[in-house]
């Protein structure tokens, strides 16, 4: 299979409006969502950074990528200041406000523990969001339930998912590839498993990388655009991975390029034993969060990394 060496591998926070690289206006696609109860917008200087769901009325499971941003000097930091950050919930167009819109300060930032960077690729993309004040559980807002605090039982149920498993994923990114802002309105689109075999040969002929990087150990999933011009991108990280009304992943990143649009999800399975044992834990605000001794970079040797 011939790859263009323009391909690149994207990170989908909401901070970038342009793209690099060759001029393809492909609609992205999608349709537009009605409330989905769970899925907030995560903003930074309140404007939308990226997606996240509700797994109680205090806290926000998001991409530990979703925590940082790009400086002047176009690197990718740890943003460690709860006072940065507000979350909406409730309504599903960011440029207007609505009496089913609640909005909450944050609290604290946790990273998993086991977040971390591969040669560039990060490891178990998954973080916690804890807001200062509950959301208030109404018609529009509601936590989503996770299926097991179990990890084997969550793997177990993660395993039965097959390419013909309804699956969707949602955020309010880029709805063009290039030279657009972020969606207004929340999009939701249909998405279906790719199988491990498949989207690491697709990863690893376009970044080498992903020759020696286990998929399965990092605690990845891979699905694709039902519709092969759908996708998510730039402004969706952090959003939900949802099959059969199972929250399955977070939005980590997608192989940008000509070819496919492969999306990899942090599963949610590697979030939930974590989670359990941090969940009735008070947590003090002022904490830092956990660096991990990471600083990310946004240019990488092989293929151009690209931090949206």
């Amino acid at each position: 299979m011939a790859v263009q060496h323009s391909g690149k591998l994207l990170f989908l926070f909401g901070l970038v409006v342009n793209v690099l690289g060759n001029n393809d206006s492909k609609v992205i696609g999608g349709q537009l969502a009605n409330v989905i109860k769970f899925m907030v917008s995560v903003q930074q200087y309140a404007e939308h950074h990226c997606g996240g769901s509700l797994v109680s009325l205090s806290n926000v499971l998001l991409a530990c990528h979703c925590l940082s941003r790009l400086n002047q000097f176009q690197k990718l930091v740890n943003v460690t200041d709860p006072k940065v950050y507000r979350v909406v919930a409730g309504h599903t167009d960011l440029e207007t406000t609505s009496e089913y819109q609640q909005i909450r300060g944050v609290k604290s930032l946790l990273k998993h523990p086991r977040c971390s960077l591969y040669g560039g690729i990060p490891k178990f993309d998954l973080a916690l969001i804890v807001t200062k004040s509950a959301f208030r559980r109404s018609e529009n807002v509601k936590p989503i339930g996770l299926y097991s605090m179990n990890k084997k039982s969550y793997e177990e149920r993660i395993a039965q998912i097959t390419e013909k498993t309804s699956c969707w994923s949602a955020g309010w990114g880029m709805t063009k590839k290039f030279g657009v802002g972020m969606s207004r309105y929340l999009k939701y689109l249909i998405m279906r498993f790719v199988p491990y075999s498949k989207c690491k040969a697709s990863l690893s002929a376009i970044d080498a990388r992903f020759k020696t990087f286990n998929m399965i150990k990092n605690g990845y999933i891979c699905f694709e655009g039902a519709y092969k011009s759908e996708t998510v991108f730039a402004g969706d990280s952090g959003g939900p991975l949802v099959c059969e009304r199972q929250l399955i992943g977070v939005t980590s990143l997608v192989l940008n390029s000509t070819i496919n649009c492969l999306t990899v999800f942090a599963k949610v399975s590697e979030f939930t034993e974590w989670y359990g044992g941090i969940a009735h834990r008070s947590v003090d605000s002022s904490a830092p969060v956990p660096q991990i001794g990471l600083v990310f970079l946004v240019m990488i040797n092989l293929v151009d990394i690209e931090m949206l």
